[in-house]
Formats: C-alpha cells, sequence, structure tokens
C-alpha cells in the first residue's frame, strides 16, 4: 500500500472520515475537552413494593415475586425477566430495588414456590403495570445514561386458595 504523499489525497480521506462521524478520539483519548464519550445503556432504577394476602386477607408468607419486560406493543408478548426475585416476610410484604434497562410495561407474578407450608397451596397470580415512566432528577445531568427512578407501590394481591 503507498503512503498518502499527495496532500490532496491526505484532504479527501479526512472529508470522508468527517462525514462518516470519525472523530480523532474523546476526553482524555486525545481529543478536545468538548466532547465526552460514554458508552452503556440507559437504565432505570426500580423500587417496588407491596402486599400478599389470601381471600381472607391474611397475610401470606414465602410468596415469590418475579418480574417480566413485556412489550410496549403487546402486552401479551414477553421480553425477558427483569430484575431479581423476592419473597414475601411474616406480614406478607415485599419489596425490590434494581437497576435495569426501561421498561415502559411490567408483569409482576406471585408464586406459591414452599406448597402447603404457610397456610396451603395458592394459584399464581399476576398483574400488569403499564406506563412506567421513570422520574430523573433535573439536577443529575453528570450521566446521561440514568433515565431515572420508577417508585411504585402496588395494591395488595388476593391469591386464591387451590382446591
Amino acid at each position: 500500500m503507498r503512503p498518502f504523499k499527495s496532500p490532496r489525497r491526505l484532504g479527501f480521506f479526512a472529508m470522508l472520515a468527517a462525514l462518516l462521524g470519525i472523530t480523532p478520539g474523546c476526553k482524555g483519548g486525545g481529543g478536545g475537552d468538548d466532547v465526552i464519550c460514554m458508552y452503556g445503556v440507559p437504565t432505570v432504577s426500580y423500587e417496588l413494593k407491596g402486599k400478599v394476602t389470601d381471600e381472607a386477607g391474611k397475610p401470606l408468607e414465602g410468596i415469590e415475586v418475579s418480574f417480566e419486560r413485556l412489550s410496549g406493543t403487546d402486552s401479551t408478548a414477553v421480553s425477558d425477566a427483569l430484575g431479581p426475585r423476592v419473597a414475601t416476610d411474616a406480614d406478607g410484604m415485599w419489596s425490590a430495588r434494581f437497576q435495569d434497562d426501561p421498561a415502559p410495561v411490567l408483569r409482576v407474578t406471585f408464586r406459591d414456590v414452599d406448597g402447603s407450608e404457610n397456610g396451603g397451596l395458592f394459584s399464581e397470580e399476576s398483574t400488569v403495570l403499564e406506563d412506567i415512566m421513570p422520574v430523573k432528577d433535573p439536577k443529575d445531568d453528570k450521566n446521561p445514561f440514568d433515565l431515572g427512578e420508577v417508585k411504585k407501590e402496588m395494591p395488595a394481591v388476593k391469591m386464591v386458595r387451590e382446591q
């Protein structure tokens, strides 16, 4: 390959690189201080909580709570799991804090994973949370990939005892 001895040829490739968006570098990488390159995926901080009871309103312990991201256009099409699985405590309360990709629609599923322990065997229940919009602190402009937080307290879920 021939070296770029011709200024016209070098100018052509410099212009081509500029048109394609190729820049000489980022802050700390040899470029100007006015350009900051960031690599990552936008995330949302989730803080979700609620309570699980039986039909009579008695708190249920040991119920597994899991989260799934649903398609924003078709809430029956499950995309993938989201966040951790958590369990209800002796008061039937559960809470989950995690950071993950944005999900405008979530399915929250409640499963009796301990069988007949803690009051009997209960049927699986699920609920869909729609239009989940994160709230971002307007003073936080340091991380453009942090889309904010979702804080949601769900209404109590009543699980039905299996016969």
